[in-house]
């Protein structure tokens, strides 16, 4: 049975990324507010699909110097706050940062298992900037050289409710920035 366009894209609607149409005009308070209010709109939705947004325990792991430096093949497990993602189709890249280092995350549709739902889908539609997820998989490098992680479990360690602060722009208040010059 051949399906029209509309029935198509109701069918894909639960698998949509959720995004926040934030005005350009508004405050930069209001703007955060804002965005504060779309992360918890997926805080409960993680809840809701039996996802733990804070779980408690330890979540033992490689740091990401470690991984980098480890061999192809090697089955690994990392913990980061995820400081940049890329989307693309059927694939996602996520940068995750620790204490020692970065190290590039991979997500793929036909590599990670679709466990109770959550699988590609799932994690690209509720994972945000800043959040703190932990990765099992095998450590190799993509086409581009680019040392890597291919995940085949997820965790979210820790849902980040405001977004991460503009590394270019800085304190505007020059008072505040020249009393608040820490160096370290």
């Amino acid at each position: 049975m051949l399906k029209t366009v509309p029935d198509v894209v109701n069918e894909l609607a639960p698998f949509k990324k959720t995004t926040v149409d934030v005005k350009a005009e508004q405050s930069p308070e209001a703007q955060v507010d804002q965005l504060r209010g779309a992360r918890i709109s997926k805080l409960e939705s993680l809840r809701e699909a039996g996802v733990d947004p804070y779980p408690s325990g330890p979540f033992m792991k490689d740091s990401a110097a470690d991984v980098v430096q480890c061999e192809v093949g090697r089955p690994v497990t990392v913990a980061g706050r995820i400081m940049r993602q890329r989307i693309m189709g059927s694939i996602a890249f996520f940068q995750l940062a620790d204490s020692s280092g970065t190290i590039q995350i991979v997500l793929s549709k036909k590599d990670l298992k679709d466990s109770d739902s959550r699988g590609f889908d799932f994690w690209t539609r509720y994972v945000d900037l800043g959040d703190i997820i932990g990765v099992t998989g095998v450590r190799f490098d993509t086409n581009t050289g680019e040392k890597s992680v291919k995940a085949a479990t997820v965790t979210m360690l820790s849902k980040a409710l405001a977004p991460l602060p503009d590394k270019l722009k800085g304190l505007q208040d020059e008072e505040t920035r020249l009393r608040k010059r820490y160096h370290g």
